[in-house]
């Protein structure tokens, strides 16, 4: 790890440390110091501020057991860039795994706020479940006005950022739903795209 407040840890503890993630299953992850309290509490005998998380979401995780390097899940670090260093192609199909989870993250569900999450590839929804809020990364405006609209960076880096702290904030309202704008199926995007699609548990996105 590069943050500075880790290397010291390891540098004091002179040895190995495993690393779990600081979200319980399925659960959304933390990214500041308060959000790690309010999802572990007192299970946890300290908790190191070291302030927010600089990316906001989970490592690129690869699999080089096979002939083609794989990713069995998305980070900011993305495909390219790792084919680049290997010299190799990158697969990223999940889906060469059927009903298997060989890491974090592979299960149906994951990242998921308690609330009720859909992702939506169009403005217009028939039957709003109220109260509720629609997160939207390009401004675009749904077609019902009782719906609070948040708006999301529009850039990926600075959506990756905020999208978990603002999803555990929605979640604390005990909304009825939290309707999310579809982002880009490009390769930037690949990360996020993933976590939202798991944030919703398979859910089919409306049109």
């Amino acid at each position: 790890p590069r943050h500075p407040l880790t290397q010291a840890l390891l540098r004091e503890f002179g040895g190995g440390l495993v690393a779990p993630s600081a979200n319980r299953f399925t659960r959304i992850s933390p990214t500041t110091a308060a959000a790690v309290s309010a999802e572990l509490g007192d299970k946890v005998d300290m908790i190191l501020d070291g302030g927010p998380c600089e990316v906001g979401l989970e490592s690129t995780i690869i699999d080089l057991s096979g002939d083609a390097p794989r990713i069995l899940r998305p980070g900011m670090i993305s495909a390219e860039a790792i084919s680049a260093v290997l010299g190799k192609s990158v697969v990223m199909k999940r889906q060469d795994y059927p009903g298997e989870v060989r890491a974090p993250g592979m299960h149906h569900l994951h990242y998921a706020p308690v609330t009720r999450t859909e992702l939506l590839t169009s403005t217009t929804i028939h039957d709003a479940q109220l109260p509720a809020v629609y997160l939207t990364h390009s401004g675009k405006k749904l077609n019902d006005d009782r719906v609070k609209v948040i708006n999301m960076p529009p850039s990926p880096d600075q959506y990756a950022q905020e999208i978990y702290a603002t999803l555990r904030a929605q979640d604390e309202l005990q909304l009825q739903r939290i309707y999310i704008e579809a982002v880009p199926d490009t390769a930037e995007w690949d990360a996020i795209r993933d976590r939202l699609q798991k944030a919703c548990g398979s859910v089919v996105p409306r049109t």
